[in-house]
């Protein structure tokens, strides 16, 4: 996680939900990980960090990188250079639902070539496209 200042989740998001449209561009979201805290930090970390972040239309996304962008892809920044670093590749993208309830929307995919640290944003999967996948694979209706 690139966090201008890092925080201690207390290790307590439980994901309570699953999405039930796709994610737009330039909604609020918020991704969890183990991952370095910067392009030269060792890594992973012992505790859990977050750091909320905005969602990118794809075509804003594509700017970065290119056709490579599908439609089951979404990218998201935070302030200056936040997002997510080596190490944070699997974890959730969630948003809040209401009282602390989550919903996961995507997980993260990959950082950018230029390293963490770069004002480029960060990808991720969506989880809308996978939906039957996912209610099939764990038995949920």
């Amino acid at each position: 996680m690139s966090l201008i200042s890092a925080y201690n989740t207390g290790y307590r998001w439980y994901v309570s939900y699953l999405p039930t449209q796709e994610l737009e561009a330039g909604e609020n979201a918020v991704v969890l990980g183990w991952g370095q805290l910067g392009d030269d930090a060792p890594g992973p970390e012992n505790d859990l960090h977050y750091v909320e972040l905005a969602t990118l239309s794809n075509p804003e996304c594509r700017i970065f990188y290119g056709n490579q962008i599908t439609d089951e892809m979404i990218c998201a920044e935070g302030n200056y250079n936040e997002g997510t670093c080596i190490g944070d590749t699997g974890g959730p993208l969630v948003q809040d639902v209401r009282f602390g309830q989550m919903m996961q929307v995507g997980v993260a995919t990959f950082v950018s070539g230029n390293g963490c640290e770069s004002t480029e944003p960060s990808g991720f999967t969506r989880i809308y496209p996978h939906l039957d996948w996912i209610k099939n694979i764990t038995n949920r209706n």
